[in-house]
């Protein structure tokens, strides 16, 4: 019986390894070639033989010697929220004031009008980000105006 084993790497199956099954040394008596004829012996340490009835992916956990569905993804920190907004907010300053200039100096076009109004409302929602019910952790960031 061929076996599909899981490399684990900090409690995660990093690489599934399919069965390999040598039929060329002799035809009339194939066999399934060990994990510890084909790879290093540090690499055959971290891996793990996937029982038949169990389903299997990249990603997923492996605690307690059982398989399960991949962990909930990290929670941002209020710091890590607060430096993706200041990044998010200094792109939009930038596309934001040469349209500003262009409007004080009577020069906007209504193109230019209606991109500053986009890249404003952009930068407002943005500004407002540690007010949704989520913050930190799961925080819907807004998409910038598609200009």
């Amino acid at each position: 019986m061929s076996t599909t084993y899981a490399y684990i790497e900090d409690g995660r199956v990093r690489e599934l390894i399919p069965p390999f099954v040598d039929s060329v040394t002799d035809p009339e008596t194939p066999r399934d070639v060990p994990l510890s004829e084909r790879y290093p012996e540090d690499f055959v340490a971290h891996c793990v033989a996937i029982p038949a009835n169990v389903s299997v992916a990249l990603g997923d956990s492996f605690v307690d010697g059982m398989f399960g569905p991949p962990p909930p993804p990290p929670t941002a920190t209020p710091e890590q929220v607060l430096a993706e907004r200041s990044a998010r907010m200094s792109v939009a300053t930038t596309e934001i004031e040469p349209l500003r200039d262009l409007v004080d100096l009577g020069e906007a076009s209504e193109e230019d009008e209606a991109k500053l109004t986009l890249w404003v409302a952009y930068r407002a929602k943005v500004s407002k980000v540690q007010t949704q019910p989520g913050y930190p952790g799961a925080v819907v960031w807004p998409e910038p105006p598609a200009i």
